[in-house]
């Protein structure tokens, strides 16, 4: 398919259709592969439980840092999202991304979202990244704690897109032939994903087997008195339970725990009940549920200990 994507260069802004191949980009008598060298990397959260999921560069294939996906960008805004697999449920470790900064705030956004089908579905969790590198330069990659994220065995993406107006970057390339022609998704102005396939950008997933996602289950009655279960919380631990009207995403702000967690509730009441798991990590809620909130508030679950976030659901 052909689509209207931009690219950046050290010396500005290329914008053509073209497929799913971007721009190389020249410095010089320097092509994009004379300008590959080697970086540090960084260690893992913890190397003896934490196994790699998903990579797209190594010290074998290093990462293009003069072409790359336009990230932000006024007037497309672009975002970069990669889909990655876990086996078995797990709690990630680490996100690395090598991207480089061109114009305005240098600060971005990593996201994990869950499975749309052949794009991204909506945000779980959000990570801000700062003080990027040139673009253009052998920057070394950036690194996540991502060790909130809880996910289910299955299909869950990671994307990059800018934190503020006015910032342009880019997300570097793959150089490894296993990822030349590999699904990925793209978005422009916050609007609908389109699925594509093409040239990958420089990830790197890493997670610890366990741990599976927290969960929340509605049975009962609405209007009535409902039930919600909770599984998978910290044992002994706290979960609160937060609701509201739409669906987010909302970021919770500096003045609550687990603030900067992204939450998939539209408007939510964050002063909510928060119950006690048990040993085994499960926490059981019954209430009275008015009429006024069937098929119209959306309920999530919050570990409070680990700011894990559970699936949404619907009384």
């Amino acid at each position: 398919m052909k689509t209207a994507l931009v690219c950046v260069t050290t010396f500005g802004l290329c914008a053509a259709a073209f497929g799913t191949q971007p721009y190389t980009v020249n410095n010089g008598a320097l092509t994009m592969v004379d300008r590959v060298v080697e970086v540090p990397t960084s260690g893992l959260v913890n190397p003896a439980s934490c196994d790699l999921i998903f990579e797209t560069f190594n010290d074998t294939f290093l990462p293009v840092y003069t072409s790359g996906w336009t990230i932000g960008l006024d007037g497309t805004d672009q975002e970069i999202a990669n889909p990655f697999t876990l086996n078995e449920d797990s709690t990630l470790c680490e996100i690395s991304v090598v991207a480089g900064h061109v114009l305005g705030d240098n600060l971005y956004i990593v996201s994990v979202h869950e499975d749309g089908g052949t794009v991204p579905g909506a945000i779980l969790f959000d990570y801000q990244i700062a003080d990027l590198g040139a673009f253009g330069d052998p920057n070394p990659e950036t690194v996540v704690d991502a060790s909130n994220a809880q996910l289910d065995a299955g299909q869950w993406w990671v994307s990059l897109r800018r934190a503020n107006a006015g910032t342009w970057g880019a997300l570097c390339l793959s150089t490894d032939p296993a990822y030349q022609s590999v699904p990925w998704a793209f978005r422009a102005n916050q609007g609908a994903w389109t699925a594509t396939q093409g040239q990958s950008g420089a990830w790197r997933v890493t997670a610890e087997a366990g741990g599976g996602g927290l969960d929340l289950a509605f049975s009962g009655n609405c209007p009535g008195t409902g039930t919600f279960d909770v599984t998978g919380a910290t044992p002994n631990g706290n979960v609160a339970l937060v609701y509201g009207f739409g669906d987010g995403p909302t970021t919770i702000p500096s003045t609550f725990p687990c603030a900067g967690t992204v939450l998939n509730v539209g408007n939510p009441n964050l002063d909510n009940r928060v119950i006690s798991a048990d040993a085994n990590g499960n926490a059981t809620l019954s209430t009275f549920i008015p009429g006024v909130a069937c098929g119209a508030v959306n309920v999530q679950a919050l570990d409070v200990t680990t700011c894990a976030v559970s699936n949404v659901v619907t009384p």
